[in-house]
């Protein structure tokens, strides 16, 4: 009987190239592009790839930290067992990028980036900053976001089940109807934030500032 075999790390098998060099990387960006590329065990720490197009490029044990990638594409990007620590993501386009599982951004700079739909099931940004980041519809189930800021950031719909949110500086985050049956937000500060449409029963809440934070159903 015929058996499928399993594609590694569960990555798309249907990549047109695969680059295992700094050299090989280097000529594709100054080509234009990373799109649709996997980049494999490359040490690539405090890079520089401001407003590079990496989208939907797979990304596989790469140390991308301290790297640089304000502003760029990493819409619909994979990210398999890669560092993100301290790297600067500012503005950075990460729309239904799969950073599931073991993605590690502690420290990261996330300022204003875009997550709409993305897949960062227990993903690790521990200390990240992410104020006014849009998270909507994104999937942090099992996620540790641990004294992370998130002040103005818009995580409408998503899914935070099991987060680990202590200790977070969200001051007028946009929560409604997020899903948080059995986060812990204990001794976060959500003053101003916006929790509509949220069931908070299952929630660990201890010691969190909910002064002038909207909660409840819409009528």
């Amino acid at each position: 009987m015929d058996t499928e075999e399993e594609t590694p790390l569960d990555l798309p098998d249907d990549t047109p190239e695969e680059i295992t060099t700094v050299e090989r990387l280097r000529a594709r960006i100054e080509a234009g592009t990373l799109a649709h590329c996997t980049v494999r065990d490359l040490d690539l720490s405090g890079i520089d790839l401001r407003g590079a197009d990496l989208a939907h490029g797979r990304f596989v044990g790469v140390d991308f930290s301290h790297a640089r990638f304000q502003e760029a594409d990493l819409a619909g990007a994979v990210f398999r067992a890669c560092r993100l620590d301290q790297a600067d993501l500012t503005g950075a386009a990460l729309d239904e990028a799969d950073l599931a599982l073991d993605a590690d951004g502690r420290g990261s700079s996330l300022l204003g980036a875009r997550f709409e739909g993305a897949s960062l099931w227990r993903a690790r940004f521990e200390g990240a900053v992410l104020s006014r980041a849009v998270l909507d519809e994104a999937v942090l189930d099992e996620a540790s976001m641990i004294e992370c800021a998130l002040v103005g950031a818009s995580l409408r719909d998503a899914s935070l089940t099991g987060a680990r949110m202590l200790l977070c500086a969200c001051p007028e985050a946009v929560f409604d109807g997020a899903e948080l049956t059995g986060a812990d937000l204990s001794g976060s500060n959500l003053t101003c934030a916006s929790l509509r449409d949220v069931d908070l029963s299952q929630t660990v809440l201890a010691g969190v500032n909910l002064t002038d934070a909207v909660v409840g159903t819409d009528d």
